[in-house]
């Protein structure tokens, strides 16, 4: 498989995990529990209801650590055969190094911990917004945890939404039920509602409320969508370029090849949806544990890397790669 189809797969992953969570939270709940909950307004009974805590995310964990693997796999093969004075030797990523499971450890933790704030955050202020707004409890609850289709699948929902997301969905669900033709400019709205939402707007008339209910389920649908890949194309590559490091790292301390043998280039995808300042970067060059520099500020030892604080602007979707040498020619000649 080429890096580029190993990155997709990978992504694909993280993002299958992300909506395995976010359907084990609405499949689980129970509307009349949520209803009840809003009711008498405690929040803190309704975040334990939804069940948001670690266990929850854990098949992203699974993900994160299977992209981690993954890319340490890639290192062996980029190494393999490492030659020595017996022979060439095998090298094997080993996943179990108190490195790897160290990074594994705090990098899911941050991302767990991320994911839950952010929901816990937009409960409290989907709730409160709705409650001040004087919507009933049932049509809060369904908001939230979504509706159930003639499917009897339940879709939609706040639920995996960050707060500012949410905020999208209760901006477009506000236009709907005043008739603002701003409805219109919303990114994530489901165009096939357009003509009948314009027509109603157009003849004075109030949209009608299933109209309105179908529109947000799927535009919470779509934000659900855009979340979960944000995440995934995040924090999946992370995983492999992360992997990759480590795997060259553990050669080194293994004593298979030298820190010198090894330089590093940053390669930018090149495309519409590369940063300019990743653009910039292309061909910069570095040794194995120098950092690579960003035009506006801020350090990082391969694309997505956070541990020496570059700015989320800098990380965040990051498609970027970074291409090893190996100077095998001049470790054969000191050999």
């Amino acid at each position: 498989m080429t890096a580029d189809s190993i990155s997709a797969e990978k992504v694909k992953a993280m993002r299958a995990a992300f909506e395995e969570a976010v359907n084990s939270i609405r499949s689980a709940s129970t509307l009349k529990a949520v209803q009840d909950a809003i009711a008498v307004g405690d929040v803190d009974l309704l975040i334990r209801i939804l069940g948001l805590d670690e266990t929850t995310f854990a098949p992203l964990t699974e993900a994160l650590r299977d992209s981690y693997l993954t890319g340490g796999q890639f290192a062996a093969d980029i190494l393999t055969p490492i030659p020595t004075v017996d022979g060439p030797v095998v090298f094997r990523f080993d996943l179990t190094a108190t490195s790897a499971a160290q990074w594994i450890a705090n990098e899911s933790s941050r991302m767990i911990v991320e994911i839950l704030d952010d929901q816990r955050e937009m409960v409290r202020s989907v709730i409160a917004a709705g409650t001040q707004a004087g919507i009933a409890p049932r049509q809060q609850a369904l908001d939230l945890i979504g509706r159930v289709g003639t499917d009897g699948v339940r879709r939609g929902g706040f639920i995996g939404l960050t707060n500012q997301q949410a905020q999208w969905v209760q901006n477009a669900s506000q236009d709907l039920l005043t008739g603002d033709s701003r409805y219109f400019t919303r990114a994530l709205r489901d165009k096939r509602f357009d003509a009948v939402i314009r027509r109603a707007i157009k003849d004075g008339k109030p949209i009608p409320k299933q109209t309105i209910d179908a529109a947000i389920t799927a535009m919470q649908s779509r934000a659900q969508k855009y979340r979960g890949d944000t995440i995934a194309r995040t924090e999946a590559i992370r995983g492999l370029r992360a992997g990759q490091a480590e795997g060259l790292a553990q050669a080194i301390s293994k004593g298979d090849i030298d820190t010198g043998d090894v330089t590093k280039e940053w390669d930018s995808t090149g495309d519409g949806r590369t940063r300019e300042t990743h653009m910039m970067m292309e061909e910069q060059q570095r040794s194995l544990y120098q950092p690579f520099d960003f035009p506006l500020g801020g350090q990082a030892m391969y694309p997505g890397d956070d541990s020496l604080n570059a700015p989320a602007g800098e990380l965040i979707q990051c498609r970027c790669r970074v291409v090893y040498r190996v100077d095998f020619i001049g470790r054969a000649i000191r050999m």
